[in-house]
């Protein structure tokens, strides 16, 4: 549990009462490019899955991989996985924090899957720890490591308006409550949108979960530097689609997916 003095605290408390917000149990196109990537070899995959939360992606890959470790450093997510998963010789899950894996002993794995943008609620000096500590725990040049991060192409962030013509009594019902949000989501962020992109990264409000959440946007080659200062490199970057991309292109995705290997 971090401590309260941690910037990180309140995005911890965020995850400890909204796991019934997270019981999807599809994956994401990325993952199923993965999925793809290893058809007929899962049974032989040792994996270790980040930031687990209510076991979405544990629905699929616990029963396939040879070898399955969720972890989360909410209390409540683990608790809810346990209740959904049986653990046994195979399949673990274990409360930790991903900045420091050295409760996992001297475990590697040949897939670390970070889900869901997780990577972005730690500080800046801790997601580079994060990074570090999954490079340490790939098994050799043939593992992978997945992540999603929020895009910094996307700041500043667009209003949002539902105005429908067919529907025009709903849209001025929603009317009043999305201009409260609009009028929040400008006055959360006052970060110069150039002075954010020239540094490659900052924390921001999207408004997710009653704008209580801070999380961390990046430019995708500020992503690759952080990467590469890990002793990762990237295999290549997809959208949300799954689709491969070019990175150095503006993408209008809110975040990307990023397939490394040690470098």
């Amino acid at each position: 549990m971090p401590s309260s003095s941690d910037p990180d605290f309140q995005n911890w408390s965020i995850w400890n009462h909204v796991v019934h917000n997270y019981l999807q149990k599809h994956l994401d196109p990325s993952e199923r490019t993965v999925l793809e990537r290893w058809r007929g070899r899962w049974h032989e995959v040792d994996m270790l899955d980040l930031g687990v939360g209510a076991g979405r992606t544990a629905h699929v890959f616990a029963a396939i991989t040879r070898r399955y470790v969720g972890v989360d450093y909410s209390p409540k997510m683990i608790d809810f996985c346990r209740m959904q998963y049986p653990e046994g010789h195979h399949v673990r899950f274990v409360l930790g924090d991903a900045c420091d894996l050295s409760f996992l002993g001297h475990d590697k794995f040949d897939f670390i899957l970070f889900s869901f943008n997780g990577i972005d609620y730690v500080s800046h000096n801790k997601r580079a720890a994060v990074l570090r500590e999954v490079r340490a725990r790939l098994k050799d040049a043939d593992s992978l490591f997945l992540f999603s991060s929020h895009s910094l192409h996307c700041y500043p962030f667009a209003f949002q308006w539902s105005t429908d013509l067919r529907r025009p009594i709903r849209s001025l019902y929603r009317l009043p409550k999305e201009a409260v949000f609009n009028c929040r989501l400008a006055l959360s962020n006052g970060v110069p949108a150039e002075e954010a992109k020239d540094r490659g990264w900052a924390i921001l409000n999207d408004g997710e979960h009653g704008f209580a959440l801070s999380t961390y946007h990046v430019m995708p080659q500020e992503q690759i530097r952080q990467l590469e200062q890990a002793g990762l490199e990237l295999v290549e970057t997809m959208n949300k689609a799954g689709q491969r991309i070019d990175w150095r292109v503006p993408q209008p995705d809110r975040w990307l997916y990023y397939l490394c290997r040690i470098a």
